[in-house]
């Protein structure tokens, strides 16, 4: 019988050749093992990263807006209680001179009473305020995981100290008011003499109750300026390994599919949508909104650099996008500073409105540019065209 080559061939070669091939195959075995982990941890950094630099930006707007209203409510209580032992003055007077009509007293009472009723409600509207700026930063935490912990427990704490002053407010301003108001309709000044008087004893008391929380409120500002000075350190380490993670995920190696890509894309485009909305807010509906003006640590500019393609054509989409990002963050800068002024006039509000449109106009260009990039990349795809190689 004929013997073909194949079989002549020395046996130690064959066994060599086969041997670098399960050689090979074991190492990219080992490099798939590690590459996957690795990438899903590379695109978890960044959205770690947006999550907390908005809890840094967060907790120090909650740091300004509520602990500098605090340091305020200190001569407000003080100004509060001599009011209130005046008023209790008056009213002694009132029912000591017995020469004048009970409809002239019941309208000075009603006066005095009304002007108690409105500082009780300049607490409350505190108090209201507090309890939002409070649940924001505890969603923020929540955004942040691990990093959060700390905040959402001093958030959770503001909260229910908030909820105990509410509490005591409404019972001032709702139960004895409302005796003192039945009293006044009934014109029966021996019972209304004996309601008011128990009205501002009542309300000395809880103003001693309160006081006592918010002083609870200002022990918790020492906590706070060590969690925010932790965060700033957390932040300032990410923003020096994103320098890393850029280029990593840049590699040969750890490069995303044009799938993966897609998914970061849409996820930018959601943030977007979302930060214009929050800015809207801020500007239209006046509300306590906490917005990142840092281009770098949110959004497109958080992917900037790591999700550049290497595709000329797509990269030159991407690139143009930056510009008017850099943009629209100017503008969201402007509108912060306008909305941090205490006394702000009709002419500041008219300027944030005008930065607002200009910012919605940049943001309309900068999601059309971004879903005209996915439409090229799906394209690509459909063709086995890798963006990144």
């Amino acid at each position: 019988m004929k013997k073909f080559s194949f079989f002549k061939k020395n046996k130690k070669v064959v066994d060599s050749n086969l041997l670098n091939v399960v050689s090979n195959d074991k190492k990219d075995l080992s490099t798939y093992e590690y590459k996957v982990p690795v990438k899903e941890m590379l695109k978890g950094f960044y959205h770690t990263k947006a999550s907390i630099s908005t809890l840094k930006v967060g907790f120090e707007s909650l740091q300004r807006i509520l602990f500098s209203g605090i340091e305020d409510f200190d001569q407000i209580f003080s100004t509060f209680v001599e009011m209130t032992n005046n008023a209790r003055d008056q009213i002694n007077v009132i029912f000591g001179d017995l020469g004048k009509n009970n409809k002239e007293k019941l309208n000075q009472i009603s006066s005095v009473i009304v002007g108690i009723q409105g500082s009780l409600e300049t607490i409350s509207n505190f108090l209201g305020a507090t309890n939002m700026i409070s649940l924001n930063a505890k969603l923020e935490a929540a955004r942040a995981k691990e990093y959060g912990k700390g905040f959402s427990v001093v958030a959770d704490e503001i909260k229910r100290l908030s909820d105990q002053a509410k509490g005591v407010m409404n019972m001032i301003s709702v139960k004895e008011i409302e005796e003192v108001s039945k009293d006044l309709i009934s014109n029966n000044l021996k019972d209304l003499q004996i309601d008011i008087d128990k009205f501002f004893a009542e309300i000395l008391e809880q103003l001693n109750y309160l006081e006592s929380i918010f002083k609870r409120f200002s022990r918790s500002q020492e906590e706070f300026s060590s969690l925010i000075e932790s965060l700033e350190s957390i932040d300032a380490n990410m923003a020096y390994y994103s320098r890393n993670c850029d280029s990593l995920i840049g590699s040969d190696t750890f490069m995303l599919s044009n799938d993966e890509f897609l998914k970061e894309l849409e996820f930018i485009i959601s943030e977007q949508f979302s930060w214009i909305n929050n800015l809207r807010l801020l500007v239209e509906g006046q509300r306590r909104i906490f917005i990142q003006t840092d281009a770098s640590k949110h959004g497109f500019g958080l992917f900037y650099k790591g999700l550049s393609p290497k595709n000329d054509a797509i990269r030159q989409l991407w690139e143009e996008v930056y510009i008017p990002y850099l943009n629209i963050n100017k503008f969201a800068a402007e509108i912060l500073i306008i909305f941090r002024l205490e006394n702000r006039n009709d002419s500041g509000l008219r300027q944030a409105k005008d930065f607002l449109s200009q910012a919605e106009s940049l943001s309309e260009e900068i999601v059309r540019k971004l879903e005209h990039i996915k439409k090229m990349v799906i394209e690509l795809d459909n063709q086995g065209i890798s963006i990144f190689s």
